[in-house]
């Protein structure tokens, strides 16, 4: 996740308030930008979860990449 750079997340003026608890303060040259840092444990925890309950239902699974750098870098689920 990190290698994709999932963790950097948008400048405060373009962030959802609801992100908030899964955002760390920013350090070093993103600070000055106005980037936040993004929580990858919990945010990846949750997704797990998710994914676990939606599948334990027998629910499909579709998952797009936004950005073309990560497109390149998805894996196959199954």
């Amino acid at each position: 996740m990190v290698e994709v750079r999932v963790h950097l997340g948008h400048s405060e003026k373009r962030r959802n308030p609801r992100i908030t608890p899964y955002i760390f303060t920013a350090k070093g040259k993103h600070k000055r930008k106005g980037i936040k840092i993004t929580h990858l444990a919990r945010s990846l925890s949750e997704a797990c979860d998710l994914l676990f309950h939606a599948a334990s239902q027998g629910k499909n699974i579709l998952m797009i990449p936004s950005q073309k750098e990560k497109r390149k870098k998805r894996k196959n689920l199954y």
